[in-house]
């Protein structure tokens, strides 16, 4: 698309979900003109290896499904570049094999780990994360109910099990560290 002066604009976009052979990018309201929408699920679609492309004027939403053989997540943002889309990353990139939870286990297993070295106790805050996110999730569903306002009770209950399902995981890596106390 192009300005007044016959200049491109530039559109700009959020990458709300991404996950393997699936995108959606949310446009900017300014740039949510069923034209644009229109030259943007027609130029996806005229590429190989895209299996559907949706867009929604209203929520200026574009899901794209794709052969996650043929592209790469980056490769999807460059064919939304060739029409101008700039897509920002609003969710974290989470590597092949990875699940989401995984740097949140790390983190935790490496504040426990320096919490050890810096006193030499043991501390475990996977508990801790799990006893607030519980306490959080009942909070908010005897508050609110189950309905979706805010962030809804049942979906912090369900992140205060995956919490402690992984709960051995976040233990502090203590094998080959000198706790201050012996030195």
């Amino acid at each position: 698309m192009n300005d007044a002066n016959g200049n491109d604009i530039t559109h700009q976009a959020k990458v709300v979900h991404r996950s393997r052979g699936r995108a959606r990018v949310r446009l900017a309201r300014e740039s949510r003109k069923p034209e644009h929408l229109a030259k943007i699920k027609q130029h996806l679609e005229a590429q190989e290896g895209i299996q559907a492309v949706e867009v929604n004027g209203q929520t200026g939403s574009v899901l794209v499904q794709y052969d996650h053989e043929t592209h790469t997540h980056q490769g999807i943002m460059s064919l939304l570049a060739d029409v101008n889309v700039l897509a920002g990353v609003a969710v974290p990139e989470v590597s092949e094999g990875e699940e989401e939870g995984d740097k949140l286990t790390e983190a935790i297993k490496d504040l426990n780990t320096r919490i050890y070295r810096a006193t030499g106790r043991k501390a475990h805050l996977g508990w801790i994360a799990f006893a607030g996110l519980t306490a959080f999730g009942i909070r908010q569903t005897i508050v609110y109910g189950v309905g979706l306002e805010l962030i809804p009770g049942p979906v912090l209950l369900l992140a205060a099990i995956e919490l402690y399902r992984r709960r051995d995981q976040m233990k502090p890596d203590i094998n080959n560290i000198q706790s201050p106390q012996a030195a």
